[in-house]
């Protein structure tokens, strides 16, 4: 189960489904809640859309393809780190898509609207947490071929594809916020190797609290130039030596 890759999602088709249905004038109102770069800056409403574009979708299509990618790589990281760092991770990439495009384009006028960011940093924890991962490549630059891979090339082929349109050899026929898609790629590179560096410190935290532990009921070395040491083997025992100080 991934509750929160299904709200995500269930999310992203509401938001589209009532815009399709509702809102008379598309453009204004993406507008009025996508984020517009030379906007950012002029009022805290700007810095709303940073959030409220991460729900919008310039059409069906535009969704579904942002919706599929979530779908697998919101799974395959939630099951990994749990739903309350998933929700986060989303937040965080989709933020940090935003300022990135910003600050590459400050002066553009034009809305920016899609989760395509924060997801760029799904899959960017997908490809850190399990690399080895084998998965279908289909797209139409490959004429729907399906072409085995493993995650980690996947990633790799997908970095290089947002660098080439960033430099204006556009595969994907223009329209695609690239640096965007590059920012959130980043976020959920550092947010996972953020959450592994504070997993890592919380284990040695343990460690060393049971160690006291152990030191109180044991006893202190024989002799002030020797220290105890306890190390737990993978098998959960725990073996005590002294070693010189």
């Amino acid at each position: 189960m991934a509750p929160v890759t299904f709200w995500l999602m269930a999310a992203n088709v509401a938001v589209t489904l009532l815009t399709t249905l509702f809102v008379a004038e598309p453009d204004a109102f993406f507008w009025n809640w996508g984020l517009v770069p030379s906007q950012l800056g002029a009022s805290l409403h700007g810095w709303v859309t940073v959030f409220t574009s991460m729900f919008l979708h310039g059409g069906w299509l535009h969704l579904a393809a942002n919706m599929i990618m979530l779908y697998f790589a919101g799974r395959l990281v939630e099951t990994r780190i749990g739903p309350g760092r998933t929700a986060t991770l989303y937040a965080v990439a989709g933020v940090l898509a935003g300022l990135a495009q910003v600050a590459w384009d400050p002066t553009s006028g034009v809305p920016m609207v899609g989760a395509s960011g924060a997801i760029s940093g799904m899959f960017a924890a997908a490809v850190m947490l399990a690399p080895r991962e084998r998965v279908l490549l289909i797209t139409p630059l490959t004429l729907f071929i399906p072409i085995p891979m493993r995650l980690l090339t996947l990633g790799w082929l997908w970095l290089a594809l947002q660098v080439i349109g960033l430099m204006g050899a556009d595969p994907f026929g223009g329209g695609v916020a690239y640096m965007a898609h590059l920012g959130g790629y980043a976020g959920g590179l550092l947010f996972v190797w953020g959450l592994g560096w504070a997993l890592a410190r919380r284990r040695e935290s343990s460690r060393a609290d049971y160690a006291r532990r152990l030191a109180i009921q044991h006893g202190p070395a024989p002799s002030p130039r020797y220290r105890t040491v306890y190390v737990t083997d993978s098998m959960g025992r725990t073996f005590a030596f002294h070693e010189p100080r």
